[in-house]
């Protein structure tokens, strides 16, 4: 695998396209310099530990639903120390009405201890992004800030990591 320089990746982008975190504007910056590139890179993972935050506390209440369950899930992302049982009829229901959090619990993670460096995540980035260290202002809203498309990385041929 070919090892990504996202800063480098913008610098050579003419137009990088951004929306608004706030106000949902889109547009094309012009070349970044490094402190927009730093700024948007760091919005972005910022962005993302916010959508596994989701995940994880979906999963989270999900699991709590079913306290009695040996369901292979729960006793794969809690580390029981139990085998699991067969089908959980009830909870393989509740799952198939959630296909994202399906998707997601394919990975192999512990929910708790992932959870709590998620959350340290968020809190340490979120601290960052009050004190304007992600900060490239919207120029419609002015209280936003603008961040990469999220599959931006990607069109570029690169996975994002």
């Amino acid at each position: 695998m070919a090892l990504v320089n996202k800063k480098a990746d913008l610098a050579r982008k003419t137009a990088v396209p951004v929306f608004c975190d706030r106000c949902g504007n889109t547009g094309h910056l012009p070349r970044v310099d490094e402190d927009r590139s730093n700024a948007l890179i760091g919005m972005g993972y910022y962005r993302w530990f916010l959508r596994e935050l989701d995940l994880l506390q979906r999963t989270e209440r999900l699991f709590a639903r079913f306290p009695n369950s040996l369901h292979p899930l729960i006793v794969q992302h809690l580390h029981l120390e139990v085998a699991p049982a067969g089908d959980d009829e009830a909870f393989e229901q509740a799952l198939k009405e959630d296909a994202e959090l399906h998707e997601f619990l394919k990975m192999s993670f512990w929910l708790p201890r992932r959870l709590e460096f998620i959350r340290e995540s968020v809190d340490s980035f979120a601290k960052r992004k009050r004190f304007g260290e992600f900060l490239v202002q919207c120029q419609a809203c002015y209280v936003g800030s603008m961040c990469l498309e999220e599959k931006f990385f990607e069109q570029l041929g690169h996975a994002c990591e």
